[in-house]
């Protein structure tokens, strides 16, 4: 699976900045790309689109050093292959693309290269996208763009989009009333996107420090998220959307205008702009508590793995640096994806206006985090979800069994 005030966002572009000042360890891309002669091979995670861009840079790349690139397509979410592909000596020599809280397997594995000394300038860097992708304050990966969700609405049908989610249902139940036609959905379900409210409540998925996370700690079952699930439920109870509804069926029915509004995050965009939906993004309205919920903020990651020669790591971080400086508005294009080039941002919130809402939503969200712990998260929440939306379970039962099916999962893990 990848966003600060409208008002100001051209101004925290620096604040939330991302970029590469260079990348290398004694010896700097720029002279170690040279006269090595060698081949490195790349695994994406991105789409399609996206990584026949990086596929085209790798290739000026290539001519331009006299090396070679191989840039594959890897379909799907089957993130463990890497890990086995790379302990078996057949994985790829650098990852790039691929949703940071996948990374703390791979870290407890000892699968990834350090990010060489001086890489990084952390100045170029928003704090939580660095901490998302290191380990104990140590850089293991580079963070390539920022991503969360926003609220996506129907200009047609929702002329006002509403600042507070207590307008928003009163405006959704309205829009409901015409038959074939309805007011909010989203994929209810998914803890990805359900865990805003969680958070705007209170709860939360591991306590601790950012980069120090304690997998102990769970604030999944506190009293914020029982009341954070109630929440959710009410959507259901209230009739804004079946319980059994998912991302899939939502989307198509905004891209085919029968909703007035869905969460949603930028990777979606570019589908409801070629079905013709004159749309707006906003961040997300505020609860009744008067708190802003706390999407999940994530970055792709890119890395180099540990487990191949110095010499092809010094040649993977040489390309590494390449297609950072040179794939960020192919990305954007293809992807709508906000860059983590501190440089490249500006042009990227003049090219796409819908990425400044996505940006504000930033300022109130959380990273995921990057434990290896987290592994054992996404199924209980959203089995949990499930049986809370339909009514199976109530929030605080459904609360407390999510803890410890994480719990029991995060011990399998040991």
């Amino acid at each position: 699976m990848n966003w600060v005030k409208r008002s100001g966002a051209l101004a925290l572009t620096a604040a939330m900045g991302l970029g590469i000042a260079g990348c290398g360890g004694t010896t700097t891309p720029s002279n170690a790309s040279g006269n090595s002669h060698g081949k490195v091979v790349v695994w994406s995670y991105l789409t399609e689109p996206e990584v026949q861009v990086l596929q085209t840079e790798a290739a000026a790349w290539a001519k331009s050093t006299g090396n070679q690139a191989q840039v594959i397509f890897e379909p799907g979410t089957n993130f463990q292959q890497y890990a086995t592909a790379a302990h078996s000596g057949k994985g790829p020599d650098m990852v790039f693309g691929i949703p940071n809280d996948n990374l703390g397997t791979f870290y407890t594995a000892g699968l990834l290269a350090k990010v060489p000394a001086n890489a990084i300038d952390p100045s170029q860097y928003a704090l939580a996208a660095l901490n998302a992708t290191r380990y104990s304050g140590v850089q293991y990966a580079v963070p390539l763009d920022l991503e969360t969700y926003g609220l996506f609405y129907n200009k047609t049908l929702v002329p006002n989009p509403p600042q507070t989610f207590t307008q928003l249902i009163a405006d959704a139940k309205q829009l409901d009333k015409t038959p074939g036609q309805y007011g909010f959905q989203y994929d209810i379900n998914n803890f990805y996107y359900s865990y805003a409210f969680i958070s705007g409540f209170g709860g939360y998925v591991f306590g601790g420090s950012k980069g120090h996370l304690n997998p102990q700690n769970i604030g999944l079952d506190n009293a914020g998220a029982v009341q954070g699930l109630a929440y959710i439920r009410s959507f259901v109870t209230d009739g804004l959307m079946p319980a059994d509804i998912n991302g899939n069926i939502a989307t198509a029915n905004f891209a085919k205008g029968k909703l007035g509004m869905i969460i949603d995050g930028p990777w979606d965009i570019s589908m409801y702009e070629k079905a013709g939906i004159k749309f707006g993004i906003e961040p997300l309205p505020t609860l009744p508590n008067g708190q802003h919920p706390g999407s999940f903020f994530g970055t792709q990651a890119a890395f180099v793995s540990s487990t191949v020669s110095a010499t092809d790591q010094t040649l993977a971080w040489s390309l590494m640096h390449y297609l950072v400086k040179h794939s960020t508005m192919g990305l954007l294009q293809a992807g709508n994806r906000i860059p983590a080039l501190a440089s490249a941002q500006p042009a990227a919130i003049a090219s796409d206006p819908y990425l400044r809402p996505i940006i504000e939503q930033a300022q109130w969200a959380q990273p995921m985090p990057n434990i290896a712990q987290m592994s054992a998260v996404w199924t209980p929440g959203a089995d949990t979800l499930l049986e809370v939306t339909k009514g199976a379970e109530s929030p605080a039962a459904g609360a407390q069994n999510m803890v410890k099916e994480i719990r029991a999962g995060i011990a399998q893990l040991q």
